[in-house]
Order: structure tokens, then sequence, then C-alpha cells
């Protein structure tokens, strides 16, 4: 018996809607990968582009350091190819660029934006520039169909000579003394900083200084009258690192001489009053920023550090230290103290008092050893090492320099000065210098141009750079 009719057509409309909704359900599917095969299509570009944009910013930025405003709107688009893998591999090498101009942005922290190709929305870039220890932070960030880019490069200066060259000394005077390589020596100011020929800054050495020690303490605020400190924060544990705050409205004490105490963490305390360190304590990756002094005693270990005073620095009594080290009075180094790293000690001579008791801001004695660049700018401007102090580096100072220990590396000044037979108290005349003297040793260090000095101070060079 045949079925009835309307039984067959119920089983044919029942496969005509199965087969239906599987087309329904492949096509949908085709569709919804072609709309997301679409849309990374589109963001990959736009991702591109931000990146693209983004370094081309740095570069800007650069350009507004070396040369100033005058140049804020040229087409850096020929000297760059932001698509090349060596792009401006330059910078990381050492090559002196042309510093003719400005070594500042107007206004620090200040986003500025710059149309990089034309001006157009697609090829903007928002560019800040910042202090960031003695070196200088340009942050480029682009933004393209909402997906953003963030390239930052950290900038500073390369050593102020080649390796063969152990002295640079602004005058003609003899030099007695012993040491091994060349010694280069003008009467003319080296206001290229240096000591390299070649255009100068449209900025005295004056100016800059001023202006850096400006921004440092424009980023490093802290409560000038003391009666509104609280008491002194001692920390003797690690389980007592977490109640340490931003800011420390009085004195911080990190004692180690109980227990040993290690605190690492990318952090930055602000200390109203003085910092010190002692004993089994050991830091990694912090920055401290003091109104007070900075004491680093009795073992104590600084390891990725940066550390910032309004007035002095102590590193003593077989401290060990890493890092950073900016003091607006002098610096300490004393008592077997180590300086490792390649690190960075700058004493700006910024307190008024200082200049009328010597002729140095900073001090290597003791028997300790320094391995980085010491910098001592302004008033006194100077530097001692005492006999057996063991250094490798850079000793760049604006004035005088004493020299009497073992160096590997470089010495700039304005003069030598033997200081063996006089006080350090007394006052030197430099009118009445006949010579450029020092007891110590220097001899040329071949890995000289691994060690950095602070961006304002000569060719920029790419220290660090980060993409994300």
């Amino acid at each position: 018996m045949n079925p009835p009719q309307y039984a067959r057509s119920g089983s044919t409309l029942s496969a005509v809607l199965i087969f239906a909704s599987v087309g329904l359900i492949v096509v949908t599917l085709y569709l919804a990968h072609q709309a997301r095969s679409s849309a990374q299509a589109l963001r990959s570009p736009a991702a591109l582009q931000a990146l693209l944009n983004a370094r081309s910013g740095i570069y800007h930025g650069i350009e507004i350091l070396e040369f100033g405003d005058a140049r804020d709107t040229s087409d850096i688009i020929d000297t760059i190819s932001a698509l090349d893998h060596l792009f401006r591999m330059d910078m990381f090498n050492g090559v002196e660029q042309d510093t003719t101009g400005s070594d500042e942005f107007t206004d620090m922290n200040i986003a500025k934006t710059a149309f990089l190709y034309t001006d157009d929305s697609v090829n903007v870039s928002e560019i800040t520039t910042s202090v960031h220890g003695i070196y200088n932070l340009i942050t480029s960030v682009s933004t393209v169909n909402d997906i953003k880019r963030t390239v930052e490069a950290l900038l500073g200066c390369g050593p102020p000579a080649k390796p063969d060259t152990v002295l640079i000394l602004e005058n003609n005077l003899p030099v007695t003394g012993q040491f091994r390589g060349k010694a280069h020596q003008e009467i003319k100011a080296l206001d290229t900083l240096s000591g390299t020929t070649g255009k100068p800054y449209s900025k005295s050495l004056e100016e800059r200084v001023k202006s850096f020690i400006s921004e440092i303490n424009n980023q490093n605020s802290t409560a000038e009258d003391s009666t509104i400190f609280d008491v002194p924060l001692t920390i003797q544990s690690s389980s007592a690192l977490g109640t340490i705050p931003d800011t420390v409205k009085g004195h911080l004490l990190l004692d180690g001489a109980f227990s040993e105490v290690v605190w690492r963490e990318k952090r930055k305390i602000i200390i109203y009053g003085d910092l010190q360190i002692t004993g089994s304590f050991k830091l990694q990756d912090l920055e401290l920023s003091a109104g007070g002094e900075i004491r680093i005693l009795d073992k104590a270990s600084l390891i990725n550090v940066s550390l910032f005073s309004k007035n002095r620095i102590f590193i003593g009594d077989n401290a060990v230290f890493q890092g950073n080290g900016l003091s607006m009075g002098s610096i300490n180094v004393y008592g077997k103290a180590e300086i490792k790293g390649k690190s960075s000690l700058i004493a700006t001579g910024s307190l008024s008092n200082q200049s009328k008791h010597n002729n140095y801001s900073i001090f290597i004695s003791e028997s300790s050893t320094f391995d980085g660049t010491a910098v001592a700018l302004g008033n006194p401007g100077g530097i001692k090492t005492d006999p057996d102090t063991k250094l490798k580096g850079i000793l760049w100072a604006q004035k005088l320099v004493c020299h009497s220990g073992k160096l590997s590396g470089i010495i700039r000044a304005r003069y030598l000065f033997d200081c063996s037979n006089s006080s350090s108290d007394s006052i030197v005349n430099v009118s009445k210098l006949t010579e450029n003297s020092f007891t110590g040793t220097i001899e040329p260090l071949s890995s000289i141009v691994n060690y950095k000095m602070p961006y304002f101070m000569g060719a920029l060079q790419i220290i660090n750079w980060r993409e994300f």
C-alpha cells in the first residue's frame, strides 16, 4: 500500500528544512571566518603603522634634543627607515651625531604632538621626555584605529675619547706623572663636554647643568621644613618592608644588624629626611630619593639601585653599590667600599657652603674600588682619589682632579693637581699652577666604550630601547 500523499510531502519538507539549516550554518561560519580574517587583516596594518609611528617619534624627539625646535617641522623620513632592521643602529654603536642645538625640550614631561610625515592623524605620535637618573628617557606613543604602540628610548652619552686616550686637559701646562696612552690638551674650555672637536651646543655647560639640576629638583620634591617631619621609620626585618610608604615624611633607617633583609622591588621611595642603610641589608631595583643625606654602610649591598640626595652621599665600610648615584652636594666612597658594574656617581656641587671648604666634591679613598663613571660638576667640581684605590672607567671633573690611585681609563679635567703635600681644606689658586701633576698611575682601558655618561654631556647614544 502506498503512503498517503500528505505523508510524503511532510518527509520532503523535513529534508528541505534540514538541508537549509545545514547550508545556513555553513554560510554563517564562512562569513564569520571571513569577518575575522578581514578584521585581522585590518588590524595588522594598523598595528604596524602605530609601531612605525612610535619608532619615528623617538627620532623626532632626538632631533629636537639635538637641534631644537627650529627643525620641529622637518621631514625626517628621508633620513631614517623605520622598516629597516638596522633602524638607526649607529646610535647604539657610539657613532657621534652632529649636536648643534638645544639639548632638551622646552617643557619636560609634557607630551608634544608630532606630525611625522604629513599633517595626517594616521602619522601622529605623542612624544615626551624626562630625566631618568643620569639619562634622558624619550617616550613615543602612537594610536592608529584604536591600536596603541609605545616605544621608549633611554639616552646617554659615550666616553669622552677613544681607548688610547687617557688624559683630556683644558690647559697646555706640562704633565708630570706616570701614564700610558695619549694626552690631549686644549687651552680653550671644552664646552662640547665630550672633549672632542665638533660643533658646540647652543647652551653653555653651566646652563645645561642648571637645567639638569632644575629637572631633578622638580622630580624629587621633598619638604624643606624639618619641623613637619614624622618620627624616624626604622625597618629591621623583611616582614616590615610592606609598611614603608611611597613617601616617608621623615628619616628612614634600614637596619640589617640583626638579620639579613632582602628587598627586591621596582618602586620609587621619596624620603623627606636622611636615608641610612646598614648591616646585612640587600636592595635591588629600587629608586630612592632623599631630601637629606644618604649613608650606605657596614656591608650593605645595593644592586641596580638609583639614588638621589639633595645633600651628600656616603658609601663606606665594605658596602657594595651598583647603579646610579646623584648628589647635589658631595659623594664620599671610603673604607674598602666597592662601586661596581659600570656605575655612575655624579655630584653637582650645588650646596653653596661646600666650595668654601675644599676643591673636591667626589672622594674615593681608603682602599676602595671603583668601576664606573664619576662626574663632578659646578663648585667645587673636583675629584680626589687616594693611594691604594683601584679604579676603572672615567673621572670627569669640571675643575681639578687630584689622582693618587691606580686608574684604567680616562681623566678629563681643567687641571691635574698633586694634593699629596697640601691640606685637603686648602683652596688651590689655579693661576699659580705651573704643571699638571699627579702621583697615581693611568693606563688605557680597551672596554672604555662600554662606560656611559649623562645625556647632556656629549653625543647622544641610545642606552636602552623598548617596544610594547
